[in-house]
């Protein structure tokens, strides 16, 4: 997973649940917790993702900061952008698939 789909799956999922540890973030996510670790790191030292103690033991709270809910916007902004483009090149091949179909069912062989 690149780093910038890896913040957003982050701040995302802490977003719906601020209390949750990483090993749950790994499973959720789908890398694992080492590289959740470091990517939690990275958010706190950017200051994206405020920490604080919840309740007993060592449990956690991350909360997205300000910043971090701006960073999740820009994620998302350039995200929607890559897969509109994405579906715009799909558009066109399913396009030109349909015209090779067409074309072999007449009997012209494809381009």
């Amino acid at each position: 997973m690149p780093p910038e789909e890896l913040r957003y799956a982050l701040l995302k999922a802490l977003q719906t649940s601020p209390e949750t540890n990483q090993r749950a973030l790994s499973e959720t996510i789908g890398v694992s917790v080492g590289r959740i670790n470091q990517a939690l790191r990275a958010l706190i030292q950017r200051g994206l993702v405020d920490v604080s103690e919840a309740g007993e033991g060592r449990r956690q709270r991350y909360d997205i900061s300000p910043l971090g809910q701006a960073e999740q916007l820009e994620l998302a902004a350039v995200f929607i952008q890559r897969k509109e483009a994405q579906r715009d090149q799909l558009g066109r091949e399913i396009v030109q698939l349909q015209a090779d179909l067409a074309d072999y069912k007449k009997g012209i062989r494809p381009r």
